[in-house]
């Protein structure tokens, strides 16, 4: 979230000199409006308060499953601050949380693998070894989606069992949803399902059947931390949210804290907590799939927390498998994608309306593409209940034109309906379309899941929604299922639309390759040209990571346009300098041989290049004229002052009679350039025919 990001930036300065300028507002990654910018200003405690109030408001009523429309609409308003509200539902502020705090109901449980097929995964027994060796030290496992994770939880609550003498732990995440699949209490009680704990013992996981459990996920008693003095192995089960809201800092004695979605360490609350445990030197293991984020001080405060022992900035990476390593290794699906056409993102006059044009664009690109998935288990992420709704209703609608759909069937699964389609969907072999708000994108497990659809129309979608969201159907489950299918929106007609693609384009490199917009720009810079082709011919982007293409399908892509735009916009982007993306482009055309043969004309070889896959302007001069009009292509390339100057060579002409070009080439002499008129065009070339032995010293 871009307000949260820079919250974290105007909380540092402020500690350090107590006044947010206008000057540093202009650093922010958010352009606020005149009234935000003042209160900023003003009282910056102030707007850091609402703020917070906002968002742990939002937090409390979702995780006691109010609706999305029900949040919206009874936001708390206060008098005189009713700007500030409009503004945060203009900013999409109250959806980026919806997004991120996904609620599954307790029936939604991981399907199981027998015992005995059991076998653990590659980056399982890394994780294994890794804490036999070292046993309990502060660190982070980078796993991605669907690898396992759980499991290695699992193993650290039995390690500690066996190594502590009746151990404290606290495990404790974003998402109540997570824990309560995790350990199935029963309901009311704080007992976890039977089942999974002789499951994970029958495995040779981990024993947990003598371990006491507090469960704070699903009873809400703050009275959890008397209970720590109970002489016996005991592990706290809880919510970030209620975690930091209770008196922590009475609990006697800690021995190890478990914490998924560790990402979320950069927000206060969860810091503040961390920080104080970091400090009695608890052990704290995170997990995430993507732990560094892309908003400014993310490292600065994981680092606080997660730092390496002898290095305090370097993060302890103590397993390393993100997305596109675990795919490489074989333990989890590729994804590829395909991107359909919207008419707007979300805004205050069309976050309601969905059109012909868009209803087609989904059902041509299911008609086109379900044969090729064994399974055609499909689930369409929408924003709100009645979009969910809304497209459900147009698409069974209109689903029967299509032949390859004629047999589906559709389901409906909000926080209002019945859970009896939603466990249909679980249960069933396939051909059937799931519609629901905001579900479902991490903690479940939905069996052979091989195909998600983005309907929430988000322009600006944040990496953790994004790769848990397609996780979901990268699960590896039979041989038929070769990958995941991620079916997305874009605006194909209106005026950002080549800056808004391109936006979209790099924002699936960073977060597929886990990089940030932070990074080296130059770096990033290059690597994107290098990294991401546009393949006309097959209507395709490609993006190449780590040797590996994923495929986007554009069926309805503006080729010209985005090919002709993408390095500029790119600068723009990345806040490239003209200087910069050039000496880029010159180190690219320096790895081609033809550029680096003097025999050759720079501007003829140019012009061979196949442009569009390079990603470089096909009309440099005029792209880049101020560097052309002040250097010859012989300086660009390194080639300065290598032949002799311009009053040698007229002489050397006079003397040899020459007076244009064929004389000249029949003459071989490596102390003149093959293309005097590029090499001397700054220094008095004009033309063979004004060359004379005035001023001219002789050789």
């Amino acid at each position: 979230m871009s307000i949260q990001n820079d919250i974290i930036y105007f909380n540092l300065i402020y500690e350090d000199f107590g006044k947010i300028t206008d000057s540093i507002l202009t650093k922010a990654s958010i352009n606020y409006p005149n009234n935000i910018k003042e209160l900023i200003k003003n009282n910056y405690l102030l707007y850091k308060n609402f703020i917070d109030f906002y968002g742990q408001d939002t937090i409390l009523k979702i995780n006691n499953n109010y609706s999305y429309d029900y949040i919206i609409i009874n936001i708390p308003k206060i008098k005189n601050y009713e700007y500030i509200v409009e503004w945060l539902i203009n900013i999409h502020f109250f959806d980026d949380f919806f997004d991120n705090s996904t609620i599954i109901d307790i029936n939604d449980l991981s399907e199981s693998e027998p015992i005995d097929n059991f076998k653990l995964r590659i980056n399982q027994i890394e994780a294994f070894e890794k804490l036999d060796k070292e046993g309990l030290i502060t660190g982070i496992h980078n796993q991605a989606t669907g690898c396992g994770k759980s499991i290695i939880i699992i193993k650290y609550i039995d390690y500690a069992i066996n190594h502590i003498k009746n151990p404290k732990i606290i495990l404790f995440t974003e998402r109540i949803s997570i824990l309560k699949d995790l350990f199935q209490f029963s309901k009311g009680t704080h007992k976890p399902n039977i089942n999974k704990i002789n499951e994970w013992k029958d495995k040779n996981i981990g024993d947990l059947t003598n371990i006491e459990f507090i469960n704070a996920v699903t009873i809400k008693n703050k009275k959890w931390i008397e209970k720590l003095v109970i002489n016996k192995p005991i592990i706290v089960v809880i919510n970030r949210a209620f975690l930091t809201s209770s008196d922590y800092k009475n609990i006697n004695h800690i021995d190890l804290i478990l914490h998924d979605e560790c990402h979320n360490t950069t927000s206060d609350k969860c810091h503040d907590f961390l920080t104080y445990f970091t400090k009695l030197k608890v052990p704290i293991i995170g997990f995430s799939a993507t732990p560094i984020r892309t908003y400014k001080n993310s490292l600065t405060k994981l680092l606080e927390i997660y730092h390496k022992p002898e290095n305090k900035d370097k993060l302890n990476i103590l397993t390393n498998y993100n997305m596109i390593y675990s795919i490489s290794n074989d333990l989890i699906l590729p994804p590829e994608f395909i991107w359909f056409q919207i008419e707007s993102y979300n805004d205050k006059n069309n976050k309601n309306k969905i059109s012909d044009i868009e209803v087609g664009s989904i059902l041509d690109i299911l008609d086109n593409t379900v044969n090729k998935l064994p399974f055609k288990k499909i689930i369409c992420w929408c924003r709100t209940i009645e979009m969910a709704k809304l497209w459900k209703n147009k698409i069974e609608t209109n689903y029967k034109l299509k032949r390859n759909l004629s047999n589906f069937n559709f389901g409906l699964d909000t926080y209002e309906s019945s859970e009896n389609d939603y466990i249909k969907f679980k249960k069933c072999e396939g051909n059937m379309i799931l519609f629901c708000a905001a579900k479902h994108r991490e903690g479940s497990d939905i069996k052979n899941l091989d195909c998600c659809i983005f309907l929430d129309k988000t322009k600006d979608r944040n990496e953790v929604p994004f790769i848990q969201s397609i996780g979901r159907v990268l699960r590896k489950s039979t041989e038929e299922k070769k990958f995941g299918l991620v079916i997305d929106g874009y605006i194909k007609d209106n005026e950002d639309y080549e800056k808004e693609l391109i936006d979209k384009i790099v924002g699936y490199y960073v977060m597929l390759n886990n990089l940030s917009l932070n990074e080296n720009k130059l770096v990033l810079f290059n690597e994107i040209l290098n990294n991401v082709k546009f393949n006309k011919e097959k209507k395709l982007i490609e993006l190449n990571i780590k040797s590996r293409i994923y495929k986007i399908h554009c069926l309805d892509l503006k080729w010209e346009d985005i090919i002709e735009k993408f390095y500029p916009i790119l600068e723009t982007k990345l806040n490239i300098s003209k200087d910069e993306s050039f000496k880029l482009i010159i180190r690219k055309l320096k790895m081609f041989p033809q550029f680096n043969n003097l025999e050759n004309d720079f501007w003829k070889e140019y012009e061979k290049l196949d442009h569009e896959l390079l990603c470089i302007p096909k009309n440099i001069n005029n792209e880049y004229k101020e560097i052309f009009d002040k250097n010859t292509w012989y300086d660009l390339l390194g080639y300065k002052n290598i032949y002799y100057n311009y009053n040698n060579f007229c002489s050397f002409c006079i003397k040899n009679n020459i007076k244009n070009e064929k004389n000249y080439l029949l003459i071989n002499n490596i102390n003149y350039p093959k293309y005097p008129n590029e090499y001397y065009r700054l220094t008095g070339w004009n033309g063979w025919g004004n060359i004379k032995k005035n001023n001219i010293l002789d050789l």
